[in-house]
């Protein structure tokens, strides 16, 4: 789906509940995110350094820009449903997106 907002073009899926058109972040992709995220956020609680808060704020940031939201509640929180509703499309029979073969 293809929608023109103001002189910016947005390639992504339509959600009528918040009103404008995002990107659909891959099920894998945000998956990832996340688990990464409680990682860091894990590390940071028992032992923080600037380098695990760094990392973690960097975490927030990608998860709050994949998932169109500008809280990492907010992010986790769409995260969430987004992974539910995949799975929900799988067992009926619906096929996940396959995995992304990342660059090294």
């Amino acid at each position: 789906m293809e929608s023109i907002t103001g002189d910016r073009r947005h390639i992504g899926a339509a959600f009528p509940e918040r009103g404008r058109t995002v990107l659909k972040p891959h099920p894998v992709i945000l998956r990832d995110l996340v688990k990464q995220y409680e990682v860091f956020r894990d590390r940071e609680s028992e032992r923080s350094s600037h380098e695990t808060r760094r990392q973690l704020a960097d975490l927030s940031y990608t998860l709050c820009v994949s998932t169109g939201t500008r809280t990492v509640e907010a992010a986790l929180a769409f995260a969430a449903r987004q992974l539910d509703a995949d799975l929900a499309e799988a067992a009926h029979g619906q096929p996940l997106p396959a995995p992304l073969q990342l660059a090294s």
